[in-house]
């Protein structure tokens, strides 16, 4: 834990399916959401740093981000100079938090409806 942890949205993983996402696609995301400290900070991984560390091309980095744009799950923002001189583009999530959000608001409703149905038969109510 001291050397770094990011919460993850339990829907990410129950919705891989509904978002036509897999293993791979979760692996990028989880690799951009690993430099996003701030909401208001967007991260900026390079597509090669993100390849070498799950062990893939950069190609194919690069496909599958095209994928989760096309989605709309990401976008991939113009280029920037920052004040140190890097050269960065930066990941906006927008699209999958959006969805996520709304995936888990029916996920608890159902959720919800489960117990209350649950409750009703402990009680011998139909």
């Amino acid at each position: 834990m001291k050397a770094g942890y990011q919460p993850l949205p339990d829907i990410l993983i129950r919705a891989l399916r509904l978002l036509d996402l897999d293993a791979l696609d979760l692996a990028v995301i989880l690799n951009i959401t690993l430099h996003w400290w701030e909401e208001d900070d967007l991260p900026y991984p390079r597509p090669a740093m993100i390849a070498k560390r799950i062990g893939v091309s950069t190609r194919t980095v690069e496909r599958r981000l095209a994928g989760l744009s096309k989605k709309g799950l990401i976008r991939r923002l113009p280029s920037e100079t920052r004040p140190d001189g890097l050269v960065i583009r930066r990941f906006d999530l927008s699209g999958l938090k959006s969805r996520l959000e709304r995936l888990a608001e029916v996920n608890l409703a159902a959720r919800k409806k489960k117990t209350r149905s649950s409750e009703r038969m402990a009680h011998g109510v139909a």
